[in-house]
């Protein structure tokens, strides 16, 4: 009958590991890898993370005033002008005659 095994603190080294294999592979085949059982390994693994935004609104800052009239204000972040100018081309009534051009001129 052989002893049950002796659980040792994970390395430095193998907490990275860990945290940067999480998301590309197995639990089981992370701790086979580093040589501990699943068992080990799990409370290791970082929780997922949120979805990158798919909307320029999801990365405008927003924050209301307190008060009766709940009015507020909203700033354009430099990553939503950023996703903003990339997806510009496919937003409804694109006029292509003006792709390149950020105003349209006065007088035109």
């Amino acid at each position: 009958m052989s002893r049950p095994k002796k659980l040792v603190p994970l390395t430095t080294a193998e907490l990275f590991y860990i945290s940067q294999k999480a998301n590309t592979q197995t639990p089981e085949s992370i701790a086979s890898d580093i040589g501990k059982t699943t068992e080990e390994v799990l409370p290791h693994i970082p929780a997922p993370t949120e979805p990158k935004a798919t909307n320029v609104s999801d990365l405008i800052k927003r924050q209301t005033r307190s008060g009766a009239d709940g009015r507020g204000i909203a700033i354009m972040t430099p990553q939503a002008s950023e996703m903003s100018d990339a997806t510009r081309g496919s937003r409804v009534g694109y006029n292509a005659r003006r792709a390149d051009c950020i105003h349209k001129p006065l007088g035109d």
